[in-house]
């Protein structure tokens, strides 16, 4: 009996010790926190926040990657940059001698990028208005349960300044089994709609009623939207795991994690080399796991040139070129498919690093490249890339996810920060409950719709109305030569 139960001990023990991520790499942490998602963490709570401040510069968020960003800007820029940057500060002192100083104008050189900086630059002259954007918050929270195919958002924007406190709230109900958005709309819109809207009754339900947004009310529903979304929100995911492992590093723990409960936490910056990584695998993963679901079977209403026309639209976005819509694709998918088998049936680093390689290489093919193209573009108009710190407990489960920037100024640095936490996992709570037979319908709100100055301007198929009755009058032609001349 001792025996069985040591056994059991032991045996329970080793499993334990095989689920945390002692030993792992960041990359490897990020890997299984993705699986975890897809496979385990797929319902639960969240809460989250973004805001913006202005701060000392070796106090910001991240100062030293706002620091590298700056010297890489720099030597872009070369010596030439140097020596105009040296002839304006002459130019500046010899206005200060001459007691003809003129005010900073951070929109001088706005065709140079770095807008980050200059908008900190610009806040230091306006004190009260950035100290008011600064108590100004966008909160968010609800809960996500992809196995019901729901998910509840409830954005709030939140302005805490002093002697004034104001919140707005709208809930929005996503409902992926009959394809609706409910949205409980804030006082504020059904107060307008009563000045646009004549029939009050209609209004009278919409100060208290959500309005709700279906799927089947759409004219030309043959899009496969909901094969679209799956395929989508498993590529944003998986995608994760094609990052090359050395742009995850370990970082020490913060405050905010610690509160979050976790025990590790994974760095990455989104510089253009690592996003280019991530957005090919976006695509490859997205068209893969698409085409998978085209061919176990279509969406009703649906034809094979519906799912070739989100193809069309994907491939517009990543920048590939899709020749034809026969062979080469078949083709294409073929090569993907093989590449993702040769990942998922290595076990060894090495190997798994050899497949992704395979991947990229054929991402490469298709040329993938303006949509990172434009993501280094607007790194360089804001001046800074971002940073992503993701929190794992002890199993690898994500329990939270933290966004930020800064942009150093002349003198203050520009941070910029979204912060979300991941509770109560596999049991959700949803507070936004709307029932179907209260709730005002989309197309109702757009049948009753009218300008506020009445119908006699417009006919039903909203063209103007002529009012034959009226006679020209007898020098008409005589007015027109005179307006022409």
């Amino acid at each position: 009996m001792k025996k069985t139960l040591l056994a059991v001990a032991v045996a329970a023990f080793g499993l334990s010790a095989c689920s945390t991520l002692n030993g792992k790499t960041p990359h490897e942490m990020v890997g299984i926190s993705v699986d975890r998602s897809l496979s385990k963490d797929y319902s639960y709570n969240f809460e989250g926040k973004a805001h913006v401040f202005l701060s000392d510069k070796d106090k910001g968020l991240a100062p030293q990657v706002a620091a590298e960003a700056a010297k890489k800007r720099a030597e872009e820029k070369g010596p030439e940059a140097e020596a105009a940057s040296a002839a304006e500060s002459a130019e500046t002192e010899s206005a200060e001698q001459c007691g003809c100083e003129e005010e900073y104008n951070p929109y001088a050189d706005i065709e140079e990028g770095n807008w980050g900086a200059k908008v900190a630059d610009l806040a230091q002259g306006y004190p009260a208005i950035t100290k008011y954007i600064q108590n100004t918050q966008l909160r968010v929270n609800g809960a996500v349960d992809l196995r019901q195919q729901k998910i509840e958002l409830v954005p709030e924007f939140v302005n805490d300044n002093k002697n004034e406190y104001s919140s707005m709230k709208m809930p929005i109900l996503l409902d992926g089994k009959n394809m609706t958005a409910t949205i409980d709309m804030p006082a504020t819109i059904p107060m307008i709609m009563d000045i646009v809207i004549q029939d009050k009754a209609l209004v009278s339900r919409l100060t208290d009623q959500p309005i709700q947004f279906a799927w089947s009310d759409v004219e030309k529903k043959s899009f496969p939207l909901k094969s679209t979304l799956k395929a989508l929100v498993k590529a944003s995911y998986t995608a994760y795991k094609a990052v090359p492992p050395e742009a995850y590093k370990a970082a020490e723990m913060d405050e905010f994690g610690k509160r979050a409960g976790a025990k590790h936490r994974v760095d990455i910056v989104w510089n253009k080399e690592n996003l280019e990584a991530f957005y090919k695998a976006f695509y490859r993963d997205f068209d893969h796991e698409f085409t998978n679901m085209q061919k176990a079977g279509l969406e009703e209403g649906s034809s094979e040139e519906d799912y070739q026309t989100v193809r069309s639209v994907m491939a517009k976005v990543f920048g590939v070129e899709l020749e034809d819509t026969g062979s080469a694709l078949d083709g294409a998918m073929a090569e993907v498919a093989e590449a993702a088998s040769a990942i998922k049936a290595s076990g060894e680093a090495a190997d798994s690093s050899k497949a992704e390689m395979t991947a990229d290489d054929l991402a490469d093919n298709h040329g993938v490249s303006s949509l990172t193209e434009d993501l280094d573009a607007f790194e360089k108009m804001i001046g800074s890339p971002m940073v992503e710190s993701i929190y794992l407990d002890g199993k690898g489960r994500a329990v939270a996810r933290r966004s930020y920037l800064q942009v150093n100024g002349k003198e203050k640095a520009l941070n910029f920060e979204m912060v979300m936490t991941l509770n109560r996992f596999g049991n959700p709570v949803f507070t936004f409950k709307p029932e179907n037979s209260k709730v005002v319908k989309f197309p109702e709100v757009m049948k009753a719709f009218k300008l506020p100055f009445g119908e006699s301007g417009y006919n039903e198929v909203g063209e103007y109305e002529v009012d034959e009755s009226i006679e020209a009058p007898e020098n008409a032609n005589e007015i027109k030569e005179e307006v022409i001349k």
